[in-house]
């Protein structure tokens, strides 16, 4: 009978050293898996910021050719550009 219990509390410590090491292996998944998630977040909230920056952008551009196809755009661009006035103006010419 000592033999059985002996042979039952070899069992039972292999059990548990195995059982520890297979939570050991759990744990340290677990925490590479945390990490990499944590990272792929940081990566997210980066790229989220970027693509903010490229909307706020495409939305600049979008009014900047709106305003480029514009009657007073043109106006303006004649005067500044090409020195054209309207009927009834005088243009002035200042050397320095």
């Amino acid at each position: 009978m000592a033999k059985g219990k002996r042979k039952l509390k070899v069992r039972f410590r292999f059990a548990a050293l195995a059982f520890l090491a297979g939570a050991c292996v759990v744990g340290a998944v677990f925490w590479s898996q945390e990490q990499k998630l944590a990272e792929i977040r940081r990566e997210q909230a980066s790229l989220q910021a970027k693509y903010d920056a490229l909307q706020n952008e495409k939305q600049r551009t979008e009014l900047m050719i709106e305003y480029a196809r514009s009657e007073e755009y043109l106006l303006e661009y004649a005067r500044e550009k090409l020195g054209f006035i309207k009927e009834g103006e005088t243009q002035f010419e200042i050397i320095k």
